[in-house]
């Protein structure tokens, strides 16, 4: 599968694998040849590599107990109208 994106314009990759970003940040210091003929690909590119960390547990949970209640608080506005 290929997927094209043409004519875009301030192209922001958001990715939570840091590595990523220092990979291609210092593309001399990686030392396998496969590795270096991807960041060579992907450096032809113009984009801006965003580092997002991923969630822990804990703040997952926390997510999930506010939709949770966001759920119920429509579901009771909408069975009261």
């Amino acid at each position: 599968m290929h997927i094209y994106i043409v004519g875009a314009k301030n192209l922001i990759v958001e990715v939570d694998a840091k590595y990523i970003k220092g990979m291609l940040n210092e593309p001399e210091l990686q030392p396998n040849t496969v590795i270096n003929r991807w960041i060579q690909g992907v450096l032809l590119f113009d984009f801006t590599l965003i580092h997002v960390p991923e969630l822990n547990s804990k703040d997952l949970m926390h997510c999930l107990d506010a939709l949770k209640k966001m759920i119920l608080m429509w579901n009771h506005m909408m069975t009261a109208c």
